[in-house]
């Protein structure tokens, strides 16, 4: 799987991603889809101060978007509720969180495919990876700190775009120069983001967060972002929203919620691991299974597929 940390200097700012940030830009141009990041970054942000008014703009401009929200709204993961007519009550029953993350997740979802297909993957991993961590994340800053303790929908957007970096890398090398970075992190000590930086200049959480700050999403996302890579120094790092995606991102890399395997051994993936393992918060078992459910049931709704859902979170030994 794709999926390790990085030290501190891999992540600062700089102009070394520059290339790759430019390149992934002109490429959504390319395929039509330039919009889609600064769609994104508006659902964001309309959803974060709940400007109601605005999210209903945004659904009339994306009939694709409405259409996912009226059947989300008449669905439960118990089963089937009364339809919703229009909008207006399917706004009602879904909440602001529940909006903006049906929007992201349909905006997201072909930027995603466009990187993987480039580099040759299975299409749709990341982006699934993605959908899972978000959701865990969400679950996890519920539990720990109750569900007004963030603006709606920011736990689910962290978790859903921490690796586009990754996607964005595949599209600037290509399949050959990709599989070539993963096979330099498989037959050596050096991270995955040491590999890419070797390969475009920049690791893909500089990445990342540097194409959603183009697109206008601020620093309460990018931040985590840039640094989700990163060891935690000390314990009480635990209250921290970048430790709790680390914590998520490791969950769903562990139970294969995206990232196929690209022949790392389970014991040369986890090493490091033991570290988050440690400080994990209690709380972390309730979380992944509360997404579990979520997840099965987007999965039968049609939203996401192929997850594999083995969310235990056992005790390890």
């Amino acid at each position: 799987m794709l999926w390790h940390w990085t030290t501190r200097r891999h992540a600062a700012h700089g102009s070394s991603g520059d290339v790759a940030v430019t390149a992934f830009l002109a490429h959504l141009e390319k395929v039509g889809l330039e919009g889609a990041g600064p769609e994104l970054a508006a659902w964001h942000n309309a959803t974060r101060t709940v400007d109601w008014q605005a999210l209903g703009a945004l659904a009339d401009g994306n009939p694709g978007i409405a259409t996912r929200l009226l059947r989300l709204a008449s669905t439960a993961p118990t089963g089937r509720v009364p339809p919703a007519s229009n909008m207006k009550e399917a706004f009602k029953r879904l909440g602001p969180g529940r909006v903006f993350e049906t929007a992201a997740m349909t905006l997201t979802r072909k930027m995603f495919l466009e990187g993987e297909v480039a580099g040759g993957g299975e299409p749709g991993e990341l982006w699934r990876h993605g959908v899972a961590a978000g959701i865990l994340l969400r679950c996890l800053t519920d539990r720990m700190w109750g569900s007004s303790s963030l603006p709606p929908g920011e736990a689910f957007l962290l978790g859903l775009v921490h690796d586009l970096g990754l996607a964005a890398q595949c599209v600037v090398l290509g399949e050959e120069k990709w599989r070539a970075v993963l096979e330099a992190w498989r037959g050596g000590p050096a991270t995955i983001c040491v590999a890419e930086s070797e390969q475009t200049g920049a690791a893909h959480p500089e990445i990342g967060a540097r194409i959603l700050q183009q697109w206008g999403v601020g620093p309460e996302v990018t931040d985590p972002v840039t640094l989700h890579h990163e060891l935690p120094m000390e314990k009480d790092a635990r209250g921290d929203l970048t430790y709790l995606l680390r914590m998520a991102d490791w969950v769903c890399g562990r139970e294969g919620l995206g990232f196929a395997d690209v022949g790392v051994s389970e014991a040369v993936a986890y090493r490091e691991c033991q570290t988050f393992w440690e400080l994990a918060p209690e709380e972390m078992r309730q979380a992944a299974t509360d997404a579990a459910t979520e997840l099965a049931w987007l999965e039968r709704l049609g939203f996401v597929s192929h997850l594999h859902l083995r969310l235990v979170f056992a005790a390890q030994t």
